[in-house]
């Protein structure tokens, strides 16, 4: 009675993922475990990487998901309040 989509991803490799892409600019095919290609991966797969990292709309960095602002820009990119 499960209505739930089929995901290419276990939560563990979700998380070994965003550890993997975190301090980088790789895409996310460069870092995809062995036997999954992004093609596979569903809208609940990007969710809950999405949870985890985010890529900087600016520099193109993935960092830690709260460390993007509501532009999309990393700390290190987004304009310094004014002091």
């Amino acid at each position: 009675m499960s209505n739930k989509e089929k995901r290419a991803l276990t939560d563990a490799q979700v998380h070994e993922l965003a550890g993997d892409l975190i301090g980088t600019c790789d895409d996310i095919d460069e870092c995809l475990p062995e036997g999954i290609t992004f093609d596979k991966l569903t809208h609940v797969d990007f969710s809950l990487l999405d949870d985890e990292v985010m890529r900087c709309e600016v520099c193109g960095w993935w960092v830690e998901s709260g460390l993007i602002d509501d532009e999309g820009k990393c700390d290190e990119c987004a304009e310094p309040d004014d002091e």
